[in-house]
Parts: C-alpha cells; sequence; structure tokens
C-alpha cells in the first residue's frame, strides 16, 4: 500500500480549496440573477437557483463534516 506523507494536511487543502470554489460560483450565479433574471426564462432561472441551492448544500455540508481521517492502514 502507497503512503504519502501529510496525506491529511493535502485532504484538507484540496477540501478548503473546493469550497473556495463553491463559494465563488455561487456568488457568480447569484450576480447572473440579479443582472439578467428579467432577460432569461423561467426554466433557466429555476436550474440556476437549483445549482446555487446544491453548491451552498455540499459548501454546508463540506464545513460541518469534515472528512473524517482515521490512523488504520
Amino acid at each position: 500500500m502507497l503512503k504519502v506523507e501529510n496525506a491529511n494536511a493535502f485532504l484538507e487543502e484540496l477540501d478548503v480549496q473546493r469550497i473556495k470554489h463553491l463559494e465563488l460560483h455561487v456568488k457568480i450565479l447569484k450576480d447572473h440573477l440579479e443582472r439578467y433574471s428579467q432577460a432569461s426564462g423561467l426554466d433557466a432561472i429555476n436550474y440556476i437557483k437549483s445549482q446555487i441551492d446544491l453548491f451552498e448544500r455540499e459548501v454546508k455540508i463540506r464545513k460541518d463534516f469534515p472528512n473524517i481521517k482515521s490512523e488504520a492502514d
């Protein structure tokens, strides 16, 4: 089995980067809704809102339940 030194730190950094990217996407989508919602169709608006909800849910999960790492193996 391959062991990597500082694997936990690497995985934590990936989580932090993912959260930052998700938060950025949420900001972009919310800005898009504010600017272009009047020119967009209802299906597009609903899709963007659902994406925002999904991204916000993932951010909350990642912040509330960080990966639990075991020392086994």
